[in-house]
């Protein structure tokens, strides 16, 4: 009885050890392997929005996604390239990327630095309704920079989510009114500035006035957001 516990704790023991061995080596006498770790989610502000659509400053902000390794760490360093693949959502987020790409050895991650572009105001988010631009990275397999062989297929493209939130959290109504995007992105236009930089003077009240009556008498009204859509937008007296 003794020996036949001993058979099964030993066949039980070289399974486990076999499976480990299988886990830490399971691309051991192939190439490294590649993938991805997450998503990427990245959110614009007003002030970022200004910088790049009406200051004519950088229109791209840096963001990082995170490349996984699969199996033994590198002995040395290896390259590797990546491209988007456009998702079926509110907008088409624009990236830039500084291909090729080093992984570095003794590493099982590595997070890689790429650039995207700040929203068009047609995408602009509004309090209610959030607009989120998607698009996939995936590892381009046809580069000459793509030293790794590809990993597990649930991880072989990143997920990334931009999003334009102009919404300044200080929004004085009792002095502009009541928010909307639409008056918001025409007071950052007339006065080239984000809400918490333009002073709350009388001058002020009469010049965006003054450029609502311009703007309107070329291109029509504007409205409020989500519920107030067709409520004109207007500045307390």
């Amino acid at each position: 009885m003794k020996a036949k516990y001993v058979s099964i704790f030993f066949a039980l023991a070289f399974a486990s050890v076999s499976c480990k061995v299988n886990d830490i080596g399971l691309y051991s006498d192939e190439n490294p392997r590649i993938e991805f770790a997450g998503l990427v989610t990245y959110t614009f502000s007003d002030d970022e929005y200004l910088n790049a659509h009406i200051l004519g400053g950088e229109e791209y902000s840096e963001v990082k996604f995170t490349a996984r390794l699969i199996g033994y760490f590198l002995e040395a360093p290896r390259t590797f390239a990546v491209t988007s693949e456009p998702i079926a959502s509110a907008f088409n987020p624009v990236f830039r990327f500084d291909n090729p790409y080093t992984f570095p050895a003794e590493q099982s991650e590595y997070a890689a630095a790429f650039r995207v572009r700040c929203p068009e105001r047609e995408d602009v988010s509004t309090r209610e309704t959030t607009n989120t631009g998607q698009a996939y990275i995936v590892y381009d397999n046809s580069s000459a920079y793509q030293q790794f062989g590809e990993g597990r297929v649930e991880n072989l493209a990143c997920r990334v989510d931009v999003v334009l939130q102009i919404y300044p959290t200080d929004w004085n109504s009792a002095f502009w009114g009541s928010y909307s995007t639409s008056k918001y992105l025409l007071m950052m236009e007339t006065f080239e500035a984000v809400h918490g930089d333009i002073q709350q003077t009388a001058g002020n009240k009469t010049r965006i006035r003054e450029a609502y009556n311009a703007y309107k008498s070329a291109n029509g009204p504007l409205y409020g957001d989500d519920v107030a859509s067709e409520t004109e937008i207007s500045f307390p007296d």
